[in-house]
């Protein structure tokens, strides 16, 4: 299988953008849409022990949707928020990319940074 793995929605602009990078250097790497595919708690859980509060995507519409929802969830505990991410996927910030152990967040990941 592939070692690294992009996850996001394929309507995403910083998405889309990851995807054109790793495309254009002709990386192997495994698309994995939020939306169809919404990841089960044990990767919530550790991408969460890994970013904490910077894995909700606070620009997203959903986020102005849910506010309320995740201000309370925040406020409650981690598997309250963990259970909100994954109720609503795309809260999510992205693109989340996985290689191996490591975990990135967003486009600033170094595999999509120049060689």
């Amino acid at each position: 299988g592939y070692d690294m793995k992009l996850y996001g929605i394929s309507t995403c602009d910083s998405v889309r953008k990851a995807r054109r990078i790793l495309d254009q250097r002709g990386a192997h790497y495994q698309y994995i849409d939020l939306r169809q595919n919404p990841p089960d708690d044990a990767l919530l859980r550790d991408w969460f022990a890994r970013f904490g509060s910077a894995l909700v995507n606070k620009r997203s519409t959903t986020y102005r949707e849910h506010k309320a929802a995740v201000l309370a969830a925040e406020a409650a505990s981690d598997d309250a928020l963990v259970a909100l991410l994954r109720e609503h996927p795309t809260l999510i910030k992205r693109p989340v990319i996985t290689r191996g152990d490591d975990v990135w967040l967003g486009l600033d990941a170094p595999p999509l940074q120049s060689p």
